[in-house]
């Protein structure tokens, strides 16, 4: 696949060795199922595999991949995914994956253990149809693969093109505090990227939409759980029924950009002291407000899914169906 990477390589001398239906099972970076550069490591496998189950893993207890002397404790940022492949021709590709999971060494037993799947029957790759289809995205549920789908129904998408939109909103360049939403010059000290939302919308609309637990998740389901850019909201939409009567949202757009200095808080980096913002932890209640409105919108019933939207806001994301 012209990746140039030793894990990449190690992956196709598997599928390479393994006889028809016999099964490839690998520990490798979580970069597999939604970078770029292995775009056609999965194609590779979807072509040459039967079936491809994929179980995705965040803070994990032990050091697998780095040896870096900045990795403390056990508690790293280090993430995994560990893949499982039976090799055979099939007209149809099932593939089967799992929500990203933070777990602690205490958990490691049980997480192993307690993976739900979402599984989906994907044909072969052509020429691939956009963002979503050129990734293995980090579903956890049947319920949550729902929200996605109504989500792609929607016709009115977040971003707008790369020239023509003015960059009023911004995001972090990193989540691993917060994934906080901001009209620009809201906050000093917090590294940035200008988020270029759709001409036509108004910008407390998209503020809305992103700051909500909705959001977080599709950010965890398309990106890389660590890193915020862009391109991870491609496919991300404002509700159809927001966009007809828009004042009850921007409203609650608006209750977000007046709670900005109540919810400011400051983190330490490298003797660096940036600013954030956590809407979650200081306005619970308005978030909670725009999820059950977004949920309306999307014709959806808010249980169960308002209670999985916030195990995948969590901490501690790997109990989906218990308590």
């Amino acid at each position: 696949t012209r990746v140039n990477n030793l894990y990449t390589l190690f992956c196709e001398v598997g599928l390479a060795l393994a006889s028809d239906n016999g099964v490839v099972t690998m520990v490798m970076p979580h970069s597999v199922a939604f970078g770029d550069r292995q775009r056609g490591l999965r194609r590779l496998f979807e072509s040459r595999c039967s079936r491809i189950d994929v179980r995705h893993y965040d803070n994990r207890p032990d050091t697998v991949f780095s040896s870096s002397p900045m990795v403390r404790s056990p508690e790293n940022r280090q993430r995994a995914t560990i893949l499982t492949a039976k090799v055979g021709s099939s007209d149809e590709v099932r593939l089967s994956t799992t929500g990203l999971m933070r777990w602690s060494a205490l958990e490691r037993e049980e997480c192993l253990a307690s993976r739900e799947y979402y599984t989906e029957v994907r044909p072969p790759h052509e020429n691939g149809n956009g963002h979503h289809s050129d990734q293995w995205a980090r579903i956890p549920t049947e319920v949550i693969a729902g929200m996605v789908r109504a989500i792609d129904k929607q016709e009115n998408d977040l971003l707008g093109t790369k020239n023509g939109s003015n960059p009023c909103l911004v995001i972090p360049r990193s989540a691993y505090q917060y994934l906080s939403v901001l009209p620009v010059g809201a906050i000093e000290d917090r590294r940035e990227t200008a988020l270029r939302i759709n001409d036509s919308f108004d910008f407390r609309l998209a503020m809305a939409a992103i700051n909500s637990h909705v959001g977080f998740a599709w950010w965890l389901i398309y990106g890389d759980g660590l890193d915020v850019k862009q391109s991870d909201f491609h496919g991300f939409s404002i509700p159809d029924e927001w966009i007809a009567s828009p004042d009850e949202a921007i409203g609650l757009g608006q209750e977000l950009i007046d709670a900005i200095p109540d919810c400011a808080v400051e983190n330490r980096f490298r003797g660096r002291t940036f600013r954030n913002v956590d809407f979650h932890s200081g306005r619970p209640d308005l978030i909670e407000q725009i999820d059950r409105l977004y949920i309306a919108a999307l014709g959806l019933p808010e249980e169960p899914l308002l209670p999985q939207l916030r195990v995948m806001r969590s901490n501690s994301s790997w109990r989906y169906g218990g308590e």
